[in-house]
């Protein structure tokens, strides 16, 4: 299944931003699955082929870290990360995860290097 989720990962990657795709065996060395699908559902708006038929099976077995997922289900979108904010004052709201901020990084610091 790992071998299967990374293929749907390299192909997503391929069409919607290729500089990402020699990333994939880092995201998944070291972050669960669910994590690395939460991160790009919030930052690309969609899942890569095949995952989120998986996700499905996994949230109907009882995983309990797919709230997001039967959210997105019912038509909820989980909030782009940069565009989350808290209630109070506006400041940035807590809710970014590590997968987030690497994912954000790796673009941030390839932009830099590029430009």
């Amino acid at each position: 299944i790992a071998d299967k989720r990374k293929l749907g990962l390299r192909v997503f990657y391929q069409w919607r931003d290729p500089r990402r795709v020699d990333r994939v065996e880092i995201l998944f060395a070291n972050y669960e699955f669910e994590e690395v699908a939460l991160a790009i559902q919030r930052k690309y708006f969609g899942l890569p082929p095949g995952w989120a038929e998986q996700l499905d099976y996994m949230l109907l077995t009882g995983n309990r870290n797919l709230g997001w997922f039967a959210r997105l289900k019912q038509g909820v979108l989980p909030a782009p990360v940069e565009q989350e904010a808290s209630a109070i004052g506006g400041h940035q709201n807590q809710a970014e995860t590590t997968i987030d901020k690497v994912i954000n990084e790796i673009a941030d610091t390839e932009i830099t290097f590029n430009q």
